[in-house]
């Protein structure tokens, strides 16, 4: 209990310096290749998924790093998300 009789914690900001980053969006690049495939970059801390169909789950590629070439017999659907 405070001084004040509360028996709850209450709400506080710490600010640690500096701008806070803008939440946004991964951005995924794709540039394709001369003589066939691309290559996907993005932040590292993103992990890359692919599904072949968008009607089927995406499935994390583990090894995966940016830059990632993709051979063109791979097509699918690709994105980012948090690394499970």
């Amino acid at each position: 209990m405070d001084q004040e009789g509360a028996r709850s914690s209450r709400e506080f900001t710490i600010h640690f310096g500096g701008e806070a980053p803008e939440p946004g969006l991964p951005r995924l690049t794709i540039t394709q290749q001369d003589g066939g495939g691309m290559t996907l970059t993005w932040e590292d801390h993103f992990g890359l998924y692919m599904a072949h169909e968008l009607e089927e789950p995406f499935k994390h590629f583990s090894g995966a790093l940016s830059p990632y070439k993709v051979d063109t017999v791979d097509q699918g659907f690709f994105k980012l998300g948090v690394k499970p």
